[in-house]
C-alpha cells in the first residue's frame, strides 16, 4: 500500500513540476547524448546539455534549429486566441 502511495505521490510531483523541453529535429528526438557540457557553436558562451550538441537551449528555441544537428525546425503553429464574449 505504501509503494502505491508514493507512486501517485511521485507521479503528482512530476506533473506539477515545469517541463524542460529541448528542441530537436525529428531525426535526433530519439536519440541518447553524452550527459558532459559543450560550448554552443552560435553564442559561444551558453552550455549545451550535452558535448555533442552544438546549440544551447536559448540559441536552439531563438533560431529554431536542432540542439543537436543545428536543422532547420518546423515553425509552431499559433496559439489559438481565447474566446470573447461579443460586444453589443
Amino acid at each position: 500500500m505504501k509503494k502505491h502511495l508514493f507512486i501517485a505521490c511521485l507521479g503528482l510531483l512530476m506533473l506539477s513540476a515545469p517541463a524542460v523541453l529541448a528542441d530537436f529535429c525529428a531525426k535526433c528526438a530519439d536519440m541518447g547524448f553524452t550527459a558532459d557540457i559543450g560550448k554552443c557553436t552560435k553564442c559561444g558562451e551558453e552550455k549545451t546539455t550535452s558535448g555533442s550538441h552544438k546549440l544551447c537551449p536559448n540559441c536552439s528555441q531563438k533560431i529554431g534549429q536542432c540542439e543537436h544537428c543545428a536543422a532547420t525546425l518546423p515553425k509552431a503553429p499559433p496559439a489559438s486566441q481565447p474566446a470573447t464574449e461579443p460586444t453589443e
